[in-house]
């Protein structure tokens, strides 16, 4: 299933945190994100911070910009404003932060841009906003705490003032703004207009100022610094224990008397100043003074155990480096390892919020400065929308593009036409169920009758489909790829298959038609697909993979030549070992993990920089851990098949390969259950059936 803003198109024209923050937002939830940055520089956050991890990208810049593509433009010159202009035409979604005027000293304020594309919805986030007298002065998060009065309440009384470490006003700011534009895209889809959208960091402190504002115009007084504690009730705040600090709330009439009663001050209550939240809020000093010694007569974990216990909110004070390994931030998967070409892998703060049938997804790393900007030219450029010379592109080099057919739109294949069409290539099609071609046409792709008719169409045939028999079919049968009335130059087979069929249909294919082939199995899912970041683990002959390798480099983030024809079809096999048995591995280890009742959502965090440590630990187990396996990234028969294809690889070879065996007899045991068409990750409910067969359940 898509995810709830696939289709929406976000230009991201913003630098530091509210704007990029506010477009992450977005991306996270699917939109096609793309950040416009000065050359050279970029985005300044890229320079900000201290520290560095590999590159030189800041870490600050790498939390804000996942799921981002970033191309490079100098907004000052008319032909980058062309560019500019040329994708505002497909946008749904611009965020801008600059100081008011200046969007359109450069000739890209709302006015502007709404004159080209109606429906555009441009959102302008500022230190003030665009009206008033404060709208020209610079500003940033400490300049909205400070004027809208969060700075003068922070902290504790008669102390410096102390801001937010957290900032507020900058990420208030971006999530304003990111309700405000899908709110305009729903009123949108009545008016069919856009709007603009005025969002500052003033207002967004402000708003956020609800108890404080609320104590003002209730009371007349102004709010003051309360330190930890709370306008609303009390005892609500941090008190100390034997052994240090820890907070309580006691939010209610109800919550307190189960407090007394763990204190065992029932006394209290009968002290009129204490009795009600009011009384208790007037002298919510007196109050702790009065709770501090019997506080101070234990320890945190005895309090908090007690009142926990009771239903009393309590908590300990975490730091940092404990809050992001607690048991609630594994369990709720916080903290993910996002890769990136670069750095290689990072730690990032996960989804705040879960979606069940559409979750998130870590779809793109932060990007590189310009690092799309070629492939967004090119998809201009195929939708008519920038001359091939502004994408670098001669007329005569658009024309030369090969024309490419495409046979298998399944899973990946869908993913991968998709791309091919975005990059602006034409594509022909075919697929054995006629109904699946419907997830394409609609895109631009044009149907075919026959893989001999694909053929006929296109410079490059690229195939897809699930077997080795199938691949024999679609190249060798009576109207197969063979029996074209023009061949195609190359041939570029995805699928997975017996590497010894491989070479034997490659050699009557270049016997009959001259056409060469490179076996080119992927890696990845279609995430990875649908955006150029896959796997290809190609074999062939070097001349045809240097043929085929600019537009690989344009499907796949990593492309190897393994060998010659046949070549790439081992390697996917020894990847398949690697992954069939470490689906298996990963399933027997949570079984473990729960059976022995330790901490099985934090595994991967502990084990994160050892010896066990994988990807399949970091990013598969945890999917398992949780059963979350709809909608399927790939299916259980698909997998079982690949564990066919290399138990036979090495029995040819004269291998006893005892460990590929037993993950070939596992899915045969999961397969037999009734779950071909189940997600290969939910191997783990094998697992589950026998140990309830024998009264051994999940624990």
């Amino acid at each position: 299933m898509a995810l709830p803003l696939a289709g929406i198109r976000v230009l991201d024209i913003s630098q530091v945190m509210a704007g990029p923050f506010c477009c992450m937002l977005l991306a996270d939830m699917g939109a096609d994100v793309i950040k416009i940055e000065p050359p050279g520089t970029g985005d300044s956050t890229r320079q900000s911070m201290g520290f560095r991890l590999k590159g030189a990208d800041s870490p600050g810049f790498l939390a804000l910009n996942r799921n981002k593509r970033s191309i490079a433009l100098d907004l000052k010159s008319e032909a980058d404003r062309a560019v500019l202009y040329a994708l505002v035409k497909t946008a749904d979604i611009l965020i801008e932060n600059a100081r008011p005027g200046v969007a359109k000293r450069l000739g890209m304020d709302y006015e502007t841009l709404k004159a080209l594309n109606p429906r555009l919805i441009f959102a302008s986030i500022s230190g003030f906003g665009q009206t008033g007298p404060w709208s020209q002065r610079p500003g940033f998060d400490l300049i909205a705490q400070a004027v809208s009065g969060v700075l003068s309440a922070n902290g504790l009384p008669g102390m410096e003032p102390a801001k937010n470490s957290i900032p507020v006003a900058d990420l208030g700011a971006g999530l304003f703004t990111t309700y405000a534009v899908l709110s305009a895209v729903i009123g949108r889809q009545t008016s069919g207009k856009g709007q603009f959208v005025d969002a500052s960091l003033f207002e967004a402190a402000l708003a956020l100022s609800v108890w404080e504002t609320t104590e003002l115009w209730g009371t007349g007084r102004t709010p003051e610094p309360i330190g930890s504690a709370n306008r609303m009730s009390a005892p609500y705040q941090a008190v100390a224990a034997s052994d240090g600090w820890f907070v309580i709330g006691a939010a209610n009439q109800g919550l307190w008397m189960k407090l007394l009663k763990v204190l065992g001050r029932e006394d209290l209550q009968a002290d009129e100043r204490f009795a009600t939240n009011a009384a208790r809020i007037a002298n919510r000093l007196e109050l702790i003074d009065a709770m501090a010694p019997t506080f101070a007569s234990r320890t945190r974990q005895i309090w908090i155990d007690g009142l926990l216990e009771a239903g009393v909110p309590a908590a300990p004070i975490l730091d940092y480096a404990q809050a992001v390994v607690s048991e609630q931030a594994v369990a709720r998967e916080m903290v993910q390892m996002v890769p990136h070409p670069v750095e290689g892998a990072f730690k990032a703060l996960g989804f705040p919020v879960k979606l069940s049938a559409t979750p998130q997804q870590m779809r793109l790393p932060p990007p590189l400065l310009d690092q799309h900007g070629p492939e967004i030219r090119q998809e201009l450029v195929a939708r008519g929308l920038l001359a091939p010379e502004a994408a670098g592109l001669t007329a005569d080099a658009v024309a030369a593009r090969p024309r490419i057919g495409f046979i298998g739109i399944g899973i990946m294949g869908e993913a991968m036409v998709r791309r091919l069409l975005d990059l602006g290539y034409s594509v022909t099609v075919w697929n054995l169920e006629p109904e699946r071609l419907a997830t394409v046409l609609p895109h631009g792709a044009v149907a075919a009758e026959s893989p001999a008719a694909v053929a006929a169409a296109s410079d490059i045939v690229m195939l897809c489909v699930l077997h080795m028999q199938a691949v024999e079919r679609c190249v060798l049968a009576p109207d197969g790829i063979a029996a074209a009335a023009s061949a195609p130059k190359l041939v570029i087979d995805f699928s997975t298959a017996d590497p010894e069929g491989t070479r034997r249909v490659a050699a009557k294919l270049k016997a009959l038609t001259g056409a060469g082939w490179i076996d080119a199995p992927v890696s990845g899912g279609p995430q990875l697909a649908r955006t150029g970041q896959m796997t290809v683990m190609a074999g062939g002959d070097p001349d045809d993979f240097e043929a085929a390798k600019p537009l690989l480099g344009q499907m796949a983030g990593n492309v190897t030549l393994m060998g010659p024809v046949g070549a790439g079809q081992t390697t996917k096999v020894i990847n398949q070992a690697i992954v069939g048995t470490g689906y298996v591995l990963m399933a027997e280890a949570l079984m473990l993990a729960e059976a022995a009742g330790i901490d099985a959502a934090r595994l991967p965090q502990c084990l994160a920089g050892g010896h066990a440590d994988s990807s399949l630990l970091q990013r598969l187990y945890p999917q398992m851990q949780q059963r979350a396996f709809e909608p399927p990234s790939s299916y259980a028969r698909q997998l079982l098949k690949d564990l066919k294809a290399v138990s036979a690889f090495a029995q040819g070879l004269g291998l006893d390969l005892r460990v590929i065996e037993q993950g070939v007899q596992r899915y045969k045991d999961y397969v037999a259950l009734g779950h071909e068409m189940s997600d290969s990750a939910a191997v783990v409910k094998l697992y589950e059936h026998e140990a309830a067969s024998r009264g051994k359940g999940r624990p």
